[in-house]
């Protein structure tokens, strides 16, 4: 490969996958390199390869960029070696598969990592290259940004982010010849899918199928920053997925994606919907013990008969208070019908005499 001219370059996720090969053609380009990972054997390995066959020189900084102070601590590795980086390089990330409101929590470290962390080392060193009026960052994104992606909400989200943050700060750092480029890969054939908790095997065959190698997307983002493109999607195939997405209503596309994942990966759908077996071993173990058993039904049924025994005598106090009621009715009838025979008897007797009294004034009147 064609050598440029002596730089310092910074490739953050540098262990594995696209970072390293990035790496290898920094170097094969002739870029001393500050590599930076979790794991301090893989960055070491790395090193000592890459030193052997280009013969450039390199510093490695076993960091977690996913904790608070990391980005920071990288930062400040890079001051007191007094090492000035030319071209930095975000490509540290992780991704998330499942349904958002069970991930829940599990989603802040990789927020935390694919955009806190990237946001912070563009500030840091950033701001070092505006003041120096030279330097070139690279932000590795992803296709998913470009649409709302059901599945993998949280982490389509902030490789969006990752896309328009880019764009932005290339024009806040462009009067200071600053440059900010964003790759947007698609499908690679990295651990990717395992990491970010997929076990569906149709999911993990049509991502390998229509996926790029690490090698691929690692040379077209190198090829896009050094020629300080702004946006790049790598490859044809998510070129054109980008153009045809970006026609279709965003609700509609959301629906056709949630519909297409879920179909895929229905096979790991069915086995996270199955009742977890953890606890039938743990009742099935334990013998039972008939007191407590016994002592629940005693009570129960002791609780049944005050239950029923309250009940007859509450329809015993009805039953009671209902007779008494007809029978105090039956007495009120039975008086009022006597005393109106008796004002009944009474009027007769007296219509009786005033007609005898009547016939007795006749006859005397007569003689």
């Amino acid at each position: 490969m064609e050598k440029t001219t002596k730089q310092l370059a910074l490739v953050t996720g540098a262990s594995s996958g696209v970072g390293k090969e990035i790496a290898d053609i920094l170097a094969a380009k002739g870029f001393d390199l500050i590599l930076a990972a979790r794991s301090e054997d893989k960055l070491n390995t790395l090193k000592s390869e890459l030193s052997e066959k280009y013969g450039v020189e390199i510093k490695v900084c076993p960091v977690d960029l996913g904790t608070e102070n990391g980005p920071l601590h990288l930062y400040n590795f890079c001051k007191r070696s007094k090492l000035t980086v030319d071209l930095l390089i975000n490509n540290a990330g992780c991704g998330l598969f499942g349904e958002a409101i069970e991930l829940g929590e599990k989603a802040i470290p990789m927020l935390k990592l694919n955009i806190e962390s990237l946001t912070l080392l563009c500030s840091y060193f950033g701001k070092d290259m505006a003041e120096r009026k030279s330097g070139s960052i690279l932000n590795i994104g992803s296709i998913a940004g470009n649409q709302p992606t059901s599945y993998f909400a949280s982490y389509a989200a902030s490789k969006s982010y990752v896309l328009n943050y880019s764009i932005a700060l290339r024009h806040e750092l462009g009067r200071y010849k600053v440059n900010v480029t964003c790759v947007q890969p698609g499908y690679i054939r990295t651990n990717f899918d395992n990491a970010c908790g997929i076990k569906s095997e149709k999911y993990k065959k049509f991502s390998h199928n229509n996926g790029m190698t690490p090698r691929a997307v690692a040379e077209c983002a190198v090829k896009s920053v050094l020629a300080k493109r702004s946006y790049v999607r790598a490859g044809f195939v998510n070129k054109l997925a980008a153009f045809v997405t970006g026609l279709i209503p965003k609700n509609f596309l959301a629906w056709c994606m949630a519909n297409t994942v879920r179909s895929m990966t229905k096979d790991q759908n069915n086995v996270q919907d199955q009742p977890k077996p953890v606890d039938s071993p743990k009742i099935e173990s334990k013998p039972a013990e008939p007191t407590p058993v016994k002592e629940k039904k005693t009570t129960a049924t002791k609780t049944t008969a005050a239950k029923t025994s309250t009940a007859k005598k509450a329809t015993a106090k009805k039953s009671t208070s209902a007779t008494k009621t007809t029978a105090a009715t039956k007495t009120s009838t039975t008086a009022k019908k006597s005393t109106a025979g008796t004002k009944s008897t009474v009027a007769k007797t007296t219509t009786a005499r005033k007609s005898t009294t009547t016939k007795t004034t006749t006859k005397k009147s007569t003689k």
